[in-house]
């Protein structure tokens, strides 16, 4: 299938085509799918089985331009990619605190994975100051296994500067350091 933006409309088909996501559901006629996405780049879909809500899952597909300005502003579907990789790594790393990938299509720039049950964004909990006790201790093993084993301490040189070159993505950190480091304190157009 070549690339196309999905819809809540379109999904299920989409579904239907890949037998690793098809086989997730009883009735893919009978779906709830809320697209979610919050952010600034890419397309979040919740799917799941009416009266199943076990059967469940999220998909996040890469759109080909920055989706809070549109089409005028284009960037590489290549991100996904690396994401899933990145995906892949860290759950190999440290399964209990990364959600499981159940598909990746690098032609869709998609990734189909665990849907964490009644999580919510960490960002809005502390804002409305809900307590996590476990936060310190689920945070510090995930960033200690995935630092550590991805770093020069543990990782033969050649595989390291491999991974680095692998994870290269230069134009999300080029908006990240102009949009939220930069023209917040300058005069630039785009404070507008």
């Amino acid at each position: 299938m070549s690339y196309q933006a999905l819809s809540a409309a379109s999904l299920p088909a989409y579904l239907a085509s890949v037998p690793a996501l098809r086989e997730r559901f009883s009735d893919l006629g009978d779906l709830e799918v809320a697209e979610v996405g919050d952010g600034n780049l890419n397309l979040v879909f919740l799917v799941t089985q009416r009266g199943r809500p076990e059967q469940t899952l999220v998909l996040k597909q890469a759109l080909p331009y920055l989706r809070c300005v549109g089409e005028s502003w284009p960037l590489t579907r290549h991100r996904m990619d690396i994401e899933v990789r990145a995906l892949r790594v860290f759950g190999a790393l440290c399964p209990q605190h990364v959600p499981e990938v159940f598909h990746a299509s690098s032609e869709m720039s998609l990734v189909a994975m665990r849907r964490l049950g009644k999580h919510i964004v960490l960002r809005h909990g502390l804002i409305a100051g809900t307590v996590y006790p476990k936060l310190a201790d689920h945070l510090s093993t995930y960033l200690a296994r995935t630092l550590f084993f991805t770093s020069d301490l543990h990782l033969p040189p050649e595989t390291k500067k491999q991974a680095v070159a692998a994870a290269a993505n230069t134009e999300l950190c080029k908006i990240t350091e102009d949009l939220v480091f930069t023209h917040p304190y300058d005069d630039s157009p785009s404070n507008a």
